[in-house]
């Protein structure tokens, strides 16, 4: 078998949960263990005891809804994501959505439209939640897209 420099510093986090890596808290689903499952198992688990809010939330789909605070620039991010063939208001998955209001992420990473963007940070909820329960956390989407090298050397 062959050694993978820096292996000592890669986590396998499983099929989905929350789970400590570290200092940071990371809420995931995956898209093997059935995407509707994996995000409902996300909203039991943050209503735990205990659960203070997630770091990291990664779901392979986006929010639905992400863009629903954004302002209706003349060219903004819509524009912009329309241009590479993403219409932002017609994406995403209420599960997800579901499970960032639940997990109230700092960062929610999410891959399913293939095109780089950033949100302008937002929060999950209307009012925070009362202390001790939960941190009320500023949420930022970070939506990963696909790249390829031409020399795969």
């Amino acid at each position: 078998a062959m050694a993978l420099d820096g292996a000592a510093s890669v986590n396998y986090l499983g099929a989905g949960g929350i789970r400590m890596v570290g200092a940071l808290t990371i809420a995931f689903s995956s898209p093997g263990e059935g995407q509707a499952a994996g995000l409902e198992r996300l909203v039991a688990l943050s209503k735990e005891n205990g659960y203070l809010g997630s770091d990291v939330l990664l779901t392979p789909e986006w929010p639905a809804g992400v863009a629903s605070t954004l302002p209706n620039a003349t060219y903004g991010p819509r524009q912009q994501l329309a241009a590479l063939g993403v219409h932002i208001d017609g994406v995403g998955i209420d599960g997800a959505a579901q499970a960032a209001q639940a997990c109230l992420p700092r960062y929610h990473f999410a891959s399913t439209e293939g095109v780089f963007w950033q949100r302008a940070p937002y929060r999950n909820f209307d009012v925070p939640p009362p202390p001790p329960a939960k941190r009320a956390f500023t949420t930022r989407f970070v939506a990963l897209g696909t790249c390829s090298a031409a020399n795969k050397d």
